[in-house]
């Protein structure tokens, strides 16, 4: 219950940031974010109070904490509104396809400290609910929508990437970004490998400050230039450590190596790949198989936009590109510690993934027995401990990764 209080309470303070300080649509804005999101915590709102009377129905007491939750066992029918109501909430805040139409405007109309807070933090509670309640609570239906999951998270990542190909404002490119790479985040949760789910995680944190950085780059040079920040050119030439900053922070979505990006890419496409060779080995289908090769493809079109944007605002001509002042001392200390997450995950990943050794281990079923397919609905009352345990063979890879912080 407590977690449904934040969820809803970070509403009212980023619905009033873009109604005060939005552009010209922001009562649009503002409004949309705020029915679309409202929507799904409805939905999540009904999760909560189901669990809670089927607490009531096992334990003899209501109750909504974690522990009693995790539990109890719950009948397929009840997993699967569980499941679908939590999603729903989850996909909405994340966002992904179809459920990102309020987006756009949003991230557009907010100023840029706004937009910065709402992709670097608050998209984060989508995939941290998924990982914190819809996992957990309902692991049969999350084995058996698994493969569905994935292929909506890819249709998410290129739909973005396709977005943001096509975009020549700058906010709005960023905003189509964080739609796409917001995709990975939902595919490695949902690959259920551990190696996958360190992935995700470790995106989750990436993405966050880098779309930050990047945002916050675009609110400084708002400051500088006004409403024209949206097309401005030659940083490069007039503000090179302006340049510098912007183009650490695209790198690092870009997935260069020795980035947090390319650490949370290749484990999140390394797991999903793994669980799609497994499926394929299995006669369970080449479904997860074509959606770990297209979310492949995802890393190229990311790379191809995000080079075009970093070319459009560092290079080429302006004659008013003279004015823009480069960052000062200030400015650059609040972007360090930013610089210092990236640096950190891409290069030494194993002390922040130990940290969460125990919560992915946990989330991933053991690959010890074969099925031909994906589970049909269990007995009432079947214990979730077997959820986990039809699924695909384990497949044996070369060790890529540090056998110290995962299992690949």
């Amino acid at each position: 219950m407590l977690f449904f209080v934040f969820w809803e309470a970070v509403l009212i303070p980023a619905g009033v940031l873009i109604l005060v300080y939005g552009g010209e649509r922001r009562r649009r804005a503002a409004i949309t974010f705020f029915l679309y999101t409202m929507a799904g915590s409805v939905l999540l709102l009904a999760a909560v109070i189901g669990l809670g009377a089927e607490a009531l129905r096992q334990t003899g007491k209501w109750s909504f904490e974690l522990g009693v939750l995790y539990g109890l066992r719950l009948d397929w029918n009840m997993q699967m509104f569980v499941f679908i109501a939590i999603m729903l909430a989850c996909l909405v805040k994340v966002p992904l396809v179809p459920f990102h139409a309020w987006l756009p405007l949003a991230y557009y109309e907010a100023p840029a400290s706004v937009t910065a807070l709402m992709a670097g933090a608050l998209s984060k509670m989508g995939a941290y609910g998924i990982l914190k309640l819809a996992l957990p609570l309902a692991p049969d239906v999350a084995v058996a929508a698994g493969p569905a999951m994935a292929a909506l998270a890819v249709t998410s990542l290129l739909y973005g990437a396709v977005l943001a190909l096509r975009e020549e404002d700058y906010k709005k490119l960023i905003a189509y970004s964080s739609l796409s790479h917001m995709g990975y985040v939902v595919l490695g949760l949902f690959s259920l490998r551990e190696v996958a789910i360190h992935g995700a995680l470790l995106q989750m944190l990436s993405h966050g400050v880098a779309v930050a950085g990047l945002f916050a780059l675009l609110g400084m040079l708002e400051q500088r230039l006004g409403p024209s920040y949206r097309h401005a050119t030659a940083l490069s030439t007039a503000a090179p450590r302006f340049a510098i900053w912007l183009m650490l922070f695209v790198l690092t979505t870009v997935a260069l190596p020795l980035t947090s990006g390319f650490t949370a890419e290749f484990l999140i496409l390394f797991g999903a790949f793994a669980q799609g060779l497994a499926a394929w080995q299995a006669h369970a289908g080449t479904l997860q198989l074509i959606v770990a090769l297209l979310a492949v493809t995802g890393m190229v079109l990311g790379a191809t936009y995000m080079l075009r944007f970093a070319r459009a605002i560092l290079f080429g001509t302006d004659a008013g590109a003279h004015r823009i002042a480069d960052l000062r001392p200030a400015e650059t200390a609040s972007l360090l510690p930013l610089l210092l997450v990236i640096l950190v995950i891409g290069i030494a990943p194993a002390a922040v993934m130990s940290k969460a050794q125990s919560v992915a281990a946990q989330l991933a079923p053991p690959r010890t027995l074969a099925a031909p397919a994906l589970p049909a609905a269990p007995a009432a009352g079947k214990h979730r401990e077997h959820a986990w345990q039809v699924t695909s063979p384990t497949v044996s890879f070369p060790t890529i990764c540090c056998s110290r912080c995962c299992s690949c």
